[in-house]
């Protein structure tokens, strides 16, 4: 090939064959120098090291040495366009109510230019592409699992989350093979309608935040329908920025007209209150959340979203404790609700998961022991006729009934019995049980208290659940047991005789705090905060991320 070159480019052509070679040599030098950095830096990690690029910490102790011994400890993102994808992805986590500064956002923006531009070392190089996996593994649980552990936060919490059988490493190999590693992580996001839905809703509420907000509505006192004040037109602006108030209403009436009612009582049912159409003290409260507390409460039940949207089943029952409803839902479609009540503020009902197996009509009620010693004795002290006025049976450890007359009733004194409430319109518990065994000794049931469920914050219970709609409930319930139709139902219930139905299939019940919901009307619907749960998920998301993977 020189011969055919001309005398005079023989110098030329030659200096560059052998820079080619040297840059070849190097090139290899160079890729060998670091597949051994990674390799140096996966043994440090498997040795129980810390690795830090920067200031940003390589957290994935267990996925990222998988992945990178599974390759021979190749490097993962020499594609540019990949790299480019994925902090298109970080960025996109902001859209879930995630942060993306907890995926090395800053580092990996300043890494990938020198790697870009040719800067990067070996050691640089080799420490980069463990930061760009470990932004991906801890991505990729976060919108999978949540970033924040439940347990930590629920101590009743038993609804396990898990992968559902993903391998991660072979999860991550795949996507970097596909071509579309931004498509296949926002495939990995909860798809359920109702996540989707608080998705933009999320958005929504970040762009009335940034455009200013909405005023805040001074103290108005009482107003209802005809009342006047100069408030009024401040409360207008602030119904019509989040679309309560209807287009072509008046923005500057000082009267409270019925255009103003009618977005007062929209407002009112979106957001958990009797929809009366009336302004007092705790509509205007509510009102006067801000647009950035409201993005917050979005966030977080987004992330309760990612807790379990992706187990929850087709067939199951849910309580909402912050909305103070009960749903059946089949096939992932809800069929019934009704109004209930919860845990009081002492008495909270907890968060976790369990069959319903069985069903009492007409049951008893035996007295748990911190209500008896609490409550009963006390008035039985009182009231030597306390017992037979509530048809409440007092009995011994072999079960056998005991004449309270004899009893004796000192405080402090040892009480070795039970109460034991008979069937009937009296029992606290109504007509009708909904079992579903759990150590909290918490179910659903019917109760003759049926002006609390006409109140607005309806938390009255010792944590168990009361239903408005008990006797629809069973009827739902058991629709799937042959013989059990409501003509059924109601003939047992007439005849007084305390009866177990256990379902043919155990179906699951969720007891959940959700304060903020979309229906599948597309409503958003926000709920007061009643047990401060929600500050504790929003301190724990906005905590900087230490755990390992």
């Amino acid at each position: 090939m020189i011969r055919l070159i001309d005398r005079s480019l023989r110098p030329l052509v030659l200096g560059l064959l052998l820079s080619c070679a040297a840059s070849s040599a190097l090139h290899a030098s160079d890729s060998e120098a670091i597949r051994e950095g990674i390799r140096s830096q996966v043994e440090l990690i498997r040795s129980g090291g810390h690795l830090d690029v920067g200031t940003s910490h390589v957290a994935s102790a267990e996925v990222l040495p998988s992945f990178y011994e599974a390759r021979n400890f190749e490097p993962a993102w020499t594609d540019p366009g990949d790299r480019t994808q994925l902090l298109r992805a970080i960025d996109r986590a902001a859209e879930d109510g995630l942060s993306p500064a907890d995926y090395h956002r800053a580092a990996l923006l300043a890494l990938n230019g020198e790697l870009g531009s040719g800067r990067a070392g070996p050691d640089r190089a080799a420490r980069a592409d463990l930061l760009f996996t470990d932004a991906l593994v801890r991505l990729g649980y976060h919108i999978i699992l949540g970033k924040v552990s439940p347990k930590d936060l629920e101590p009743t919490w038993n609804l396990e989350g898990n992968l559902g059988g993903l391998d991660p490493v072979k999860a991550i190999e795949d996507a970097l093979a596909s071509g579309s590693l931004e498509a296949v992580i926002e495939s990995y996001k909860p798809q359920d309608p109702f996540y989707v839905s608080l998705k933009a809703e999320l958005a929504r509420y970040r762009q009335i935040a940034a455009a200013g907000g909405w005023p805040t509505v001074p103290e108005i006192g009482k107003l209802e329908v005809g009342d006047t004040h100069d408030a009024l037109p401040t409360l207008r602006r602030r119904l019509a920025i989040t679309g309560h108030l209807a287009e072509g209403a008046s923005m500057t009436s000082t009267t409270f007209d019925e255009s103003l009612v009618e977005a007062v009582r929209d407002f009112q049912r979106k957001h958990g209150l009797n929809d009366d159409g009336i302004v007092g003290r705790h509509t205007l409260e509510v009102v006067n959340v801000s647009p950035q507390q409201r993005v917050d409460q979005i966030r977080v039940n987004l992330e309760r979203g990612r807790w379990i949207l992706r187990d929850l089943g087709d067939d199951f029952i849910a309580v909402n404790i912050a909305s103070f409803y009960a749903y059946v839902v089949r096939d992932r479609q809800p069929i019934f609700s009704s109004r209930v009540v919860v845990g009081k503020l002492n008495h909270k009902s907890p968060v976790f998961r369990a069959d319903m197996k069985y069903i009492v009509l007409n049951p008893t009620w035996v007295v748990p022991a911190s209500i008896a010693r609490g409550e009963l004795l006390p008035d039985l002290r009182k009231n030597p006729n306390y017992l037979s006025e509530k048809h409440i049976t007092l009995l011994d450890r072999s079960g056998n009934s005991v004449d309270p007359v004899a009893l004796d009733l000192t405080p402090g004194a040892p009480f070795p019995y039970t109460f034991r409430q008979e069937p009937g319109a009296w029992n606290a518990l109504g007509q009708i049980k909904f079992i579903f065994p759990n150590p909290y000794s918490i179910y659903l049931h019917d109760s003759p208290s049926r002006n609390l469920f006409d109140r607005e914050v309806r938390a009255f219970s010792h944590g168990c659940i009361r239903v408005g709609n008990p006797l629809g409930l069973a009827e739902v319930v058991l629709s799937q047991d042959e013989g059990w139709d409501r003509p059924h139902i109601d003939e047992v219930l007439a005849s007084g005789k305390t009866t177990t139905v256990y379902l043919d299939e155990p179906l699951p019940v969720l007891i959940l705090y959700w304060t903020a919901w979309v229906n599948p009307d597309g409503e958003l619907k926000f709920y007061d905060d009643i047990y401060s749960r929600d500050r504790t998920v929003l301190e724990a998301l906005d905590r900087e991320y230490q755990a390992s993977m």
